[in-house]
């Protein structure tokens, strides 16, 4: 490994206070003992003042301000001011099981991967969106996007530089339309460049779940649906793969009017029309 320390979670956050408290807590119960946290604090005020406070004589964090928007950007700055061999870029509204980075690090050390990804599992321990293989082995062009989330990606700093860290065009606050999959589109280029990347669903990384019902859902989903077109279309994946994704969100637009649910039906459709016009869309 290489670094002054073996892995740095980096932590890019605006407008959350309780839930980046759970995540440093849960990061405090971690059993592997070095590691730094780097918080990329893109709040233009203290408000995480007395939440970082709480952990400076127990966890190693280093904060640093920035006036840029977007989660790309962020994880970005992070990285290039991070120490560790290993980069982690954990949302600031999820935890970690405290035994996670001991596992991942091993698995890292005796496989010799360049990254490793988990899966991301409700606080019932339920896998969100029902989307994540339950198969371990490594990831491809195909199978990328049932095996990665940018809360579970654990990648070495030699591949995360080799294709330039995340794209800053895609991601939440990009200020384009593509408001996802930044993620699948690193590990997608670092596969491009030889780089071996690996899934096992047994590393969980809990994250609260999204209602249909919650306030800006939908265009949410629109969103990122945008950028999941986005992405599949920059890596040249053929539409009858495309479809398949479009056929999901098309069948449960079907479903859910015949259920009479306006809520779920609004979702999905919100969902197609995102992944659709992602994917038309000029390169």
């Amino acid at each position: 490994m290489t670094g002054e320390i073996p892995i740095s979670l980096i932590v890019a956050t605006v407008n959350r206070v309780t839930p980046l408290l759970d995540l440093l807590s849960s990061l405090r119960q971690q059993t592997w003992p070095s590691f730094e946290v780097v918080i990329v604090d893109q709040n233009r005020d203290d408000r995480l003042d007395p939440v970082l406070a709480q952990f400076g004589d127990t966890l190693d964090i280093r904060r640093l301000r920035t006036p840029d928007e977007g989660a790309s950007r962020a994880r970005n700055i992070g990285a290039r001011a991070a120490r560790g061999g290993v980069l982690a870029f954990p949302d600031d509204d999820c935890r970690y099981p405290p035994t996670l980075l001991q596992r991942v690090m091993g698995y890292l050390q005796e496989s010799g991967a360049d990254g490793v990804t988990g899966s991301v599992t409700d606080d019932r321990g339920k896998t969100s969106s029902g989307r994540w293989d339950p198969r371990p082995g490594p990831i491809d062009l195909r199978n990328e996007w049932t095996r990665s989330a940018e809360p579970s990606l654990f990648i070495r700093r030699g591949a995360f530089d080799a294709v330039g860290g995340f794209d800053e065009t895609l991601g939440p606050g990009a200020g384009t339309p593509w408001g996802a999959c930044e993620g699948d589109d690193l590990i997608l280029r670092a596969i491009a460049k030889g780089f071996c990347f690996y899934y096992e669903p047994s590393f969980h990384v809990h994250h609260p779940a999204r209602s249909p019902e919650e306030a800006g859902v939908c265009e949410r989903a629109r969103a990122y649906g945008r950028g999941m077109g986005r992405v599949m279309r920059k890596h040249g994946l053929p539409l009858r793969f495309v479809g398949y994704y479009w056929t999901r969100s098309f069948g449960g637009l079907v479903l859910a009017s015949l259920r009479g649910d306006s809520v779920r039906r609004r979702y999905y459709a919100a969902t197609l029309h995102g992944r659709i016009t992602g994917w038309l869309a000029k390169p």
